[in-house]
């Protein structure tokens, strides 16, 4: 059985159907969540102490490393 597959681009979004400007917004917060799960983990603060040095509230924080918030990649910057 051959499975017939096709290269994609850089950005997973894209190769998937999303508007040019809707991919790279997504893929910018999905890279910036990765950094800022790395920086909890690496940084050993508690979620806490972490939120409180990105200026967000702890629940905030929570929610976006569980990718449970909808909000902007703004949020943080």
């Amino acid at each position: 059985m051959s499975e017939d597959w096709e290269e994609g681009s850089e950005n997973v979004f894209k190769d998937v159907g999303f508007s040019e400007q809707e991919a790279e917004y997504l893929m910018i917060r999905s890279r910036l969540m990765l950094e800022v799960d790395r920086f909890v983990e690496e940084s050993g603060l508690t979620q806490r102490e972490a939120a409180k040095k990105l200026g967000i509230n702890q629940p905030r924080l929570n929610d976006l490393l569980k990718g449970k918030s909808r909000s902007s990649a703004s949020t943080l910057s």
